[in-house]
């Protein structure tokens, strides 16, 4: 349904807002640290970017206790089939990542490290994967715990997920 988030703080005004900052490049996503100076009740408008347009939604809204840099999701996402082995691995993070700290062999598949990594914004990496010529079965992505850091210095929790490579289309 293309959601759009807005966020407002205590005097109406708006702050920050998103439409299609997630992972996927469709869903919304938006991190804010309110000032501490100014306290107050902030209000999150959801929306449609799209005229008229319907669907459901999920809003999860976080109180800032969570300090640990954690991978919020990867694509290909964890238990995914995919018909060609990835040259690119898309990691969402839970904080603005500093960028000196990210190499592009932090991430791996099957032990084996990527090649380049992209900063895409403050919280999304791409690694890209040059050797994509792969036999089927099942891959795991990792990514080792402390391998990159927060802005705040929160150290990256460990991670890992797994995809399958099915090159053999069904045949009747």
């Amino acid at each position: 349904a293309d959601p759009l988030l807005e966020l407002f703080d205590p005097n109406g005004a708006l702050v920050a807002g998103d439409d299609n900052g997630g992972i996927d490049g469709r869903n919304a996503r938006l991190a804010f640290t309110a000032s501490v100076l100014g306290g107050g009740t902030y209000r999150v408008r959801v929306s449609s970017a799209a005229p008229n347009a319907v669907g459901d939604y999920v809003l999860v809204v976080g109180d800032g206790t969570n300090t640990a840099l954690e991978v919020l999701g990867t694509l290909p996402a964890d238990g995914a089939f995919v018909t060609a082995y990835p040259a690119t691995v898309r990691v969402a993070l839970s904080q603005a990542v500093d960028p000196s700290t990210v190499d592009a062999a932090d991430l791996t598949i099957d032990g084996v490290p990527a090649d380049a990594v992209r900063i895409i914004d403050h919280s999304t990496l791409e690694f890209d994967f040059t050797n994509t010529t792969q036999p089927d079965g099942e891959y795991d992505i990792a990514l080792a715990p402390g391998a990159m850091t927060a802005f705040g210095g929160a150290a990256l929790a460990s991670y890992q997920s797994r995809f399958t490579l099915d090159t053999v289309h069904p045949t009747v």
